[in-house]
């Protein structure tokens, strides 16, 4: 029988879709794509990542820790234990400043020249966390330079400085989920503590505080608060009303360039009480960013000489004196800095303070009473001189601050200092001077500040 062979052809589907599988073309053609894709991905990522550096990137910014007066305690991020400060140090994020009832510490962020961009005190008995501080590595994105702080436990003085190549954002993280944000220059309060955190804006134009649920706007002049137990809610108020319309000179030398310095309230002249010494000098100036006043003697000096600013109270019918039998805070804030002084402290007599501030006042039994408050800084001949600190009617000690650095002087309420029968009932006066031989002073802003408590006016109003 003959053997039969059978040959099975493949079919022409399957013949087609091997030979289809395997044409050259499609293979180009995958190579292509996937070719597309890679480069798309990468041109993408490259230009993210350039975009990035150059609009986005920022580089740490470090911080000049000056102390004032005592000793601060600073715990860094490489160490657990803490270290005591007299001097200064520079800061780096994640670092702990603490003070105690007797320490003041001054926290600047400068630029490379050594211009200001904003400035810290930490009032006593006051602990924080420099979180993060950090500015664009180029000026090319518009983006804010960040200050954040946290852990805050005490009381804050900031004060932003106006910057035309960046604008300084401050935030400061309070209990819960409470954050003050400090947006605008100007001069702000923050104290927290585990009952909440209050906010006063003293002099910008807007802050923000943030509660859990919602968050307000707080205009000049205006103090918010959110309480840790309830941190849903921002309250805010009317804190204070300032009795010094110029508090920083301004209107003062805008009066002065017209000719016409007699409707300024502020009064400024010098005297000395040797004839052929050099006057001192009060003049517009400006440092740090900062529009100030600089009282200035320099030269051959033999004897003592003043330079000095008035400012006159007057009554609602234009009358000499102020009524403030209405209030019940009355307080001083002045922002200041002393470049040099030819004397050991305040002087001989503990008079000559480089700067001094007098509140002239009648008291409730009519008499006509001084309120003093001087400043000076550290001079080579302190320990050996030992000029007292105090001068024969000075109520306090006249306080050391440090030499070429913005200090922040708050009173606090003198009405709780003066007895019953010394209280301020009617006041005449505020004055600002330097005195001594020579000296170099810059007075950024001088305010009176009175408030009639709570009931000074509320706003009870959700801000966007």
């Amino acid at each position: 029988m003959a053997e039969t062979i059978s040959t099975t052809e493949p079919s022409s589907a399957t013949n087609g879709f091997k030979r289809h599988r395997w044409r050259p073309e499609f293979l180009a053609w995958g190579v292509l794509i996937a070719f597309c894709c890679v480069s798309l991905l990468l041109c993408t990522t490259i230009s993210f990542t350039i975009y990035n550096y150059f609009f986005r990137s920022t580089i740490p910014l470090e911080a000049e820790l000056q102390v004032a007066r005592g000793t601060v305690g600073i715990t860094s991020p490489a160490s657990l234990e803490e270290s005591a400060e007299r001097a200064s140090r520079l800061i780096s994020s994640l670092t702990t400043i603490s003070t105690d009832e007797q320490s003041l510490g001054i926290l600047s962020f400068t630029d490379e020249l050594g211009s200001l961009y904003a400035h810290i005190t930490s009032r006593p008995e006051t602990h924080f966390t420099l979180l993060r501080s950090a500015r664009p590595r180029f000026n090319m994105g518009g983006n804010d330079l960040i200050i954040e702080l946290g852990q805050l436990r005490g009381r804050l003085d900031i004060l932003i400085i106006e910057r035309l190549d960046y604008e300084v954002r401050v935030r400061v993280l309070g209990p819960g989920e409470s954050i003050a944000t400090l947006s605008y220059p100007g001069r702000y309060e923050i104290e927290a503590d585990e009952s909440g955190i209050r906010l006063l804006n003293h002099s910008a134009l807007f802050a923000r505080l943030q509660g859990n649920e919602s968050s307000r706007l707080v205009p000049k002049g205006y103090r918010a608060s959110v309480i840790a137990d309830d941190d849903s809610k921002v309250s805010l108020q009317a804190a204070y009303t300032n009795l010094v319309n110029d508090p920083s000179f301004a209107r003062y030398f805008e009066f002065v360039a017209d000719d016409a310095p007699e409707n300024a309230r502020w009064s400024c002249a010098s005297i000395s009480d040797i004839a052929s010494d050099t006057l001192g000098q009060h003049r517009s100036a400006t440092i740090n960013g900062l529009e100030t006043i600089r009282f200035l003697r320099q030269g051959e000096i033999a004897g003592h000489g003043e330079t000095r600013c008035f400012y006159q109270f007057l009554g609602e019918m234009g009358e000499m004196g102020l009524a403030v039998n209405e209030y019940d805070y009355l307080g001083i804030q002045a922002t200041i800095l002393i470049q040099g002084q030819s004397l050991s402290r305040c002087g001989f007599r503990g008079s000559e303070c480089p700067v001094m501030l007098r509140l002239d006042y009648v008291d409730r039994g009519g008499g006509t009473r001084r309120w003093f408050q001087g400043f000076f800084i550290p001079h080579a001949d302190d320990s050996e001189q030992n000029n007292p600190l105090r001068c024969s009617n000075c109520p306090a000690l006249h306080e050391r601050v440090s030499a070429k650095t913005w200090y922040q002087f708050d009173s606090g309420n003198l009405f709780s200092i003066f007895p019953d029968d010394t209280r301020p009932q009617e006041l005449i006066n505020l004055q600002v001077y330097a005195s001594g031989h020579e000296y170099d002073v810059f007075l950024a802003e001088l305010s009176l500040h009175v408030s009639a408590g709570a009931d000074s006016g509320a706003a009870n109003e959700e801000s966007p």
